[in-house]
């Protein structure tokens, strides 16, 4: 049924443009223009594939073993963090992917602006890492009741796997550059570790240890974004310093944070 209303939207609005627009356009089609798109749009269809099969890799090796209680537990703080990422990859795609091809187009000095970007942006994802990861169990504290408790422990474990967003901000410099294949390419192989580590982790060892396997496969999808970088630009896009900027930024927002819903708590209790 979502699936359903969103063509339904995406239709709609394609009507309208035409309904509304001041030229006169009529539906057409150009052989060349075809090819163009499909040589270039396929990797990027393949690469969408794969991103989906990745964003729910936790959620769908979790139904299979763990019980109702659990699993509905591991929801609430899974649908916190995916909402969250959800907005960096919404600026990602809307904004800084926009940035990046307006310098592409226009002749602009690309890498540089990538590279004074890239560092700000992993210090701002430390940040919001260390925010969450302080916070998280006074903040389920303060939406539910003890009952869900834990899902304030699994939010503080998961919230370092945003750091595997980074990878996401090589990956749109990729699209602009035309490398749209090598991003298919690494969003397959993505998949195939993440569910191995996933399901090695649960199957053979513990829930816990399915939680830690997790941060590890997305600390891996930092650590190998870097080298990227390195790879496709030349230098690599780390700046120490903005680091920990965002390190130190993130443990004082954190701490406040955590105080501040305590306190919450405290009063409505």
């Amino acid at each position: 049924m979502l699936a359903f209303s969103a063509t339904v939207s995406i239709f709609s609005k394609v009507v309208l443009s035409y309904l509304i627009s001041n030229y006169y356009v009529v539906p057409g089609f150009c052989r060349e223009s075809a090819l163009q798109i499909w040589s270039y749009g396929k990797w990027i269809v393949l690469s969408s594939v794969m991103g989906f099969l990745l964003l729910g890799a936790d959620r769908f090796l979790l139904s299979f073993n763990l019980d109702a209680e659990t699993l509905g537990i591991y929801a609430i703080a899974a649908f916190i963090l995916v909402s969250l990422k959800e907005v960096v990859s919404k600026f990602f795609i809307r904004v800084y992917f926009s940035a990046l091809s307006h310098l592409q187009n226009n002749d602009g000095d690309l890498n540089l602006y990538y590279q004074k970007s890239k560092s700000k942006i992993d210090a701002i994802l430390i940040a919001l890492s260390l925010v969450i990861f302080l916070s998280a169990e006074s903040f389920i504290g303060l939406l539910y009741d003890e009952r869900y408790i834990y899902a304030g422990f699994i939010l503080s474990i998961l919230s370092f796997t945003i750091l595997g967003k980074s990878s996401e901000v090589v990956l749109q410099l990729l699209l602009v550059k035309g490398n749209s294949k090598f991003v298919a390419f690494y969003n397959g192989i993505s998949v195939l570790v993440c569910y191995a580590i996933l399901y090695t982790g649960l199957y053979f060892y513990s829930f816990e240890i399915f939680l830690i396997m997790f941060v590890i496969f997305e600390l891996i999808r930092y650590i190998s974004s870097i080298f990227i970088e390195y790879f496709f630009i030349g230098k690599f896009c780390i700046d120490l310093k903005k680091l920990c900027f965002g390190g130190i930024l993130g443990l004082g927002t954190g701490f406040c944070a955590n105080l501040l819903f305590l306190s919450m708590s405290g009063v409505i209790s």
